[in-house]
Order: C-alpha cells, then structure tokens, then sequence
C-alpha cells in the first residue's frame, strides 16, 4: 500500500501570541513540527507533503537536512480545506492518503498507521470530545453520524457552505483519505 502523508503546516499560531510559526514552537526542546516528522519517517512507502504558508521559508530552513519532504507552498492562508486542496495536485493516484496537523507532536506512528489502513476503507477522520471546545473547529455530521463538514470555530455562516462545497469537490477524487482532527 503506497501511503501520501501531507502535514498542515500553514497556519500562524495568532492564540499562542507569538512571531513563531506555530509548528516551530517548542515541545521536549524540538519543534512541534519534528515531533510529527519523526512519527511520519516509521512509515513505509510514504511519500512526504508538507503546506507551508506563514513564514514558510523558516519552516522550510529548520528542516532543510530533510530531503524527503515535498514543499508545498499555500500562498494565502485560507483554512484548512484550502490547505488540503493544494496538497491534492501532489498526491499519487494510487496512494491512500493521511491529512496531519504539523501541531499534534504526540501522534504516534502506530496512530498514523492505523489512519492509513482505515483510509484503504474510505474517507475517515481522527477526532476527539473536549468539555470546553472553545478554540477548535467542529465536525458536523448529519445521518449515521456520517461526516458532512469541518468548519472552524469563528467561521460565518455564509463561508460554511463554501466549505462544504470544497470538501465535496475533493472527495470525488476518489483519494483514499484520513484526517488528524
């Protein structure tokens, strides 16, 4: 099984209140990013996509040693969807597919395995209750629980139906995908 790996590395970390690209920011004195990086390099047959957006080239300059990433560059952070829509045209046709946050650095690679033997089955996401989700985006889901959208928090109504379109649009091809939520 050929396995696409893309970590969602865009975004700017404004809750943290600090300059640094949120995946740069510090955990067990290593980049939140590295964390993820080195769960991904257990895996066999993956092939490594990593969307870099805000402050893109210290991302990239931090891992530059890595020569197994493929760039990919979101020019206007969007969101999510938007991110995953630029990593669709690098994907291989005959991989199954595992979307990763670059802010989760305790996934292990057993999760991640699990994720892509789940993605051979259809679309699948990771995703977890909190108390207090203030912060995070939501999944709605509609009949059998069955997933129909991922909207963040402060989104307008008006965007989420934007949103549901683009996740549409991406499932028709025909990738087999998992989601770290």
């Amino acid at each position: 099984m050929n396995l696409d790996i893309v970590i969602l590395a865009a975004g700017k970390g404004t809750r943290m209140g600090s300059s640094l690209p949120k995946v740069l920011a510090g955990l067990a004195g290593r980049p939140m990013l590295e964390h993820v990086l080195d769960s991904v390099s257990q895996l066999k047959k993956t092939k490594l996509h990593v969307v870099v957006g805000h402050e893109a080239q210290q991302v990239r300059k931090t891992f530059s040693g890595n020569k197994k990433i493929n760039w990919i560059k979101q020019t206007k952070q969007l969101g999510t969807g938007h991110a995953v829509k630029q990593a669709a045209k690098h994907i291989r046709s005959n991989s199954n597919v595992v979307i990763l946050y670059g802010d989760v650095p305790l996934i292990s690679e057993s999760t991640i395995s699990k994720l892509a033997k789940l993605a051979s089955k259809g679309p699948s996401l990771l995703t977890f209750n909190k108390e207090n989700p203030a912060g995070y985006g939501r999944i709605v889901r509609g009949s059998r629980n069955k997933i129909e959208a991922i909207i963040e928090e402060k989104m307008p109504h008006h965007l989420r139906r934007k949103l549901l379109k683009l996740i549409l649009e991406l499932w028709p091809l025909k990738l087999k995908i998992s989601f770290v939520c």
